[in-house]
C-alpha cells in the first residue's frame, strides 16, 4: 500500500466506518484516534522513520505485540486500557480486510493477536448487609427455597 493509500485508508476508516456507518459516538472515535496515535507514535520510534515515512508493512502483527507490551510494561497499562487500545487497532483491520484485500493475510495476522484476560478478584468476604440482601431474595415459596437458604445459612 503506497503512502497516500495508507493515509487514505485510516482517514475514511475514522471518518466514513467509524462516524458514517457504525455511528459511534465521538468519545469512542477520540478514544480510538487516541490508541493509533500512540500506536503510530510507537511504531515510528521503533523503525527511526517519521509518521509520514512509515510504510504499511511496518504495521506487523509482532509490532502490534510489541506495542502491547510497551504500554503494559513503560506506560503501566491496565488489561482492560490494552484491551481497548488492541481493540482500535483490530477495528481497523477489520475494516482494511473488506476495503482492500491485499493485504488479507496482514490483517488476519493482527486479527490474531489475542485480548488479555484479567482474573476477578474474588471477594475474601461479605459485609453483613450483603448478607442480609442475599437471604431477602431467596424465595422460600418455591420448592427449592427452603433448601437454598439452609445450605447458604450453613455456609
Amino acid at each position: 500500500m503506497t503512502k497516500p493509500d495508507r493515509a487514505k485508508s485510516i482517514r475514511n476508516f475514522f471518518e466514513q466506518h467509524l462516524v458514517s456507518e457504525r455511528g459511534l459516538s465521538s468519545h469512542t472515535v477520540l478514544a480510538c484516534r487516541d490508541a493509533w496515535k500512540l500506536f503510530l507514535q510507537f511504531v515510528c520510534r521503533q523503525h527511526r522513520k517519521t509518521c509520514v515515512t512509515l510504510a504499511f508493512e511496518h504495521l506487523t502483527a509482532e509490532t502490534v505485540r510489541r506495542f502491547l507490551e510497551y504500554l503494559e510494561r513503560e506506560r503501566k497499562n491496565g488489561v482492560h486500557t490494552r484491551n481497548n487500545r488492541l481493540a482500535a487497532i483490530h477495528a481497523f483491520f477489520q475494516y482494511l480486510a473488506t476495503t482492500d484485500p491485499r493485504h488479507l493475510a496482514q490483517c488476519e495476522a493482527i486479527l490474531a493477536v489475542a485480548f488479555k484476560r484479567k482474573a476477578m478478584r474474588v471477594p475474601e468476604y461479605l459485609e453483613p448487609d450483603e448478607v442480609r440482601t442475599i437471604f431477602r431474595e431467596i424465595k422460600s415459596n418455591t420448592p427449592l427455597g427452603p433448601r437454598d437458604d439452609a445450605l447458604l445459612r450453613l455456609l
